[in-house]
């Protein structure tokens, strides 16, 4: 879409989405739903392949591994933002079990509150990479090969919101803001960074949670959300 020019002459997008019972009860609305910078990120290790019985005529992928795997978990960044980096899954080749494989391939999970810690994590996940060949010469790339980044909100427009929510069911019906999860949302503003966004959430009794297959929802918050919909608009555009 955003290559196809959807945003062309666009200075505002708003978007909103029903959040689970966790999140906000029935009948309320929060004006930032906080998502995180996420990511997905592919290490490859290279050696070179070796009988076990020779071991010192190979370089061991799998030891330069742990140890990667070990630099990772001694990464710190800003301890006042929240953030996680965890593998999820590791590969090396199929066949003898009495040869040292020639590569083993090491996917993570990245999440991070906002851009700049998850592009911080990721440069010191390259650095880790990189150091592999002086310590064991092995080669080892690092590759993102997902990436969904987080939000930057427009803070009138969250103020508006609220104006608007109180104005039109009362205040009792803010709640705090709530999040978690990706949003490929998120890429219009990456797309253009001028761009003033607004995401919000909305109680719609949502159960047991987004995305589960027994999903269910109390559709009777359709036409209340719908009318705070065009009631944010009108302000906008006033």
């Amino acid at each position: 879409m955003i290559k196809d020019g959807v945003l062309d002459g666009v200075d505002i997008v708003v978007g909103s989405h029903i959040r689970p019972v966790q999140d906000l009860p029935f009948g309320k609305y929060c004006a930032s739903v906080n998502h995180v910078a996420c990511a997905t990120v592919e290490v490859r290790i290279d050696g070179k392949q070796a009988h076990a019985a020779r071991p010192h005529l190979g370089i061991n992928p799998i030891e330069a591994a742990s140890q990667y795997i070990a630099s990772v978990g001694l990464i710190k960044i800003d301890p006042n933002k929240s953030w996680s980096v965890k593998p999820t899954q590791i590969h090396s080749e199929v066949g003898a079990t009495n040869s040292i494989p020639s590569f083993v391939k090491i996917a993570y999970d990245l999440r991070a509150q906002d851009n700049a810690a998850l592009e911080a994590i990721i440069g010191r996940m390259k650095l880790a990479a990189a150091g592999l060949e002086g310590s064991f010469g092995a080669k080892a790339s690092c590759e993102v090969t997902e990436y969904c980044p987080g939000p930057e909100y427009d803070e009138a427009l969250g103020e508006l919101f609220k104006e608007t929510v109180a104005g039109t069911f009362g205040k009792e019906t803010l709640g705090t803001n709530c999040g978690g999860g990706g949003e490929d949302f998120h890429f219009y503003k990456k797309a253009k960074p001028e761009l003033r966004v607004l995401y919000y959430g909305i109680g719609s009794g949502a159960a047991p949670g987004l995305h589960d297959r027994n999903m269910n929802f109390n559709e009777a918050i359709l036409p209340q959300a719908s009318q705070l919909l065009v009631n944010v608009v009108g302000k906008i555009l006033a």
